[in-house]
Order: structure tokens, then sequence, then C-alpha cells
């Protein structure tokens, strides 16, 4: 759904440029996640740019992640060990030498192990390409239902 309105448009545009420059920045440090970042621009962009949405969407490296986010919530394994790793390094961190509060020290351990319950709660593969799984149609051998059997 684009925007209408030529500010808002223009608003999100520039949040879109603003997010995608932080998710290049995080591509080369760890400190700063690259995916979120990448996300919010799909989506700033989708409303104010077709261009520039179908651009991210169709790019060789950064557009797979985005586009398996966007139709199954598929995080990839590397991409959540890392988010989960750096979680635990820079909120221990905080945790340990920057909040000096215990209700400070409690929210941030609650934030962290929140996000990455959720993390770990999505897929790691897109729904078909788990093994185990069967294809959404019945199998052949199952005996055919009550109504089926009868002759029309």
């Amino acid at each position: 759904m684009r925007i209408q309105n030529p500010f808002l448009r223009r608003l999100c545009l520039v949040g879109g440029w603003v997010s995608f420059v932080a998710g290049a920045i995080g591509v080369f440090l760890p400190v700063l996640p690259t995916t979120p970042f990448l996300l919010l621009s799909a989506a700033l962009w989708s409303r104010s740019s077709e261009r520039f949405f179908v651009w991210l969407l169709t790019h060789k490296r950064l557009g797979p992640p985005i586009a398996g986010y966007r139709t199954s919530g598929v995080i990839p394994l590397r991409a959540k060990i890392l988010a989960i790793a750096m979680i635990a390094a820079s909120m221990g961190f905080a945790i340990i030498y920057v909040i000096p509060v215990l209700p400070g020290k409690i929210g941030m351990a609650t934030i962290g192990i929140s996000v990455s319950l959720w993390l770990l709660s999505r897929p790691s593969e897109a729904p078909s390409a788990q093994p185990g799984l069967e294809s959404a149609s019945a199998p052949e051998d199952v005996a055919p239902t009550r109504s089926e059997s009868r002759p029309a």
C-alpha cells in the first residue's frame, strides 16, 4: 500500500535509506544488526518507492533473507546464532558494567531473553525444505472417505 501524502512518502523514503545504510554498516560491524534494518528498509520502501523495494528484494546478497522472512518468517540459523550471541554479549556487558540499578538490570535481562526466545521460535528453513515434512497433498494410500466412495 503506497502512501499518498507526499511528505510522508518522502519521509518513508529517507527513513528507508537511513535504515539501509545502518544495515550496510552492520555487515561490517558485528555490534550492529543487519537484518532488522533491512527489514525496516523493505517495509518503508514498500510504502514509498516500488523501485527501491523491488531492488532490495531482488538484490543478490540482501534479498534472499528478506524474501524468506516475508514469505514464511524464516530467519537463517547462522543469523539466529549471531544475533543471540551479540544480544548476550552486549546486554551482559551492560548489565554488569553500565546499568547501576537492579530494576534496570532485570529489565535489560528480560528484554534480551524475550528477543532471544522469539528468534528461536522462528523457523530456520522454509517449511517445504524442512526434512520430515510431507507435501500438503494427501497420501495416495489413504482410503477414501465415505462420501468419496459412494457412486454419483
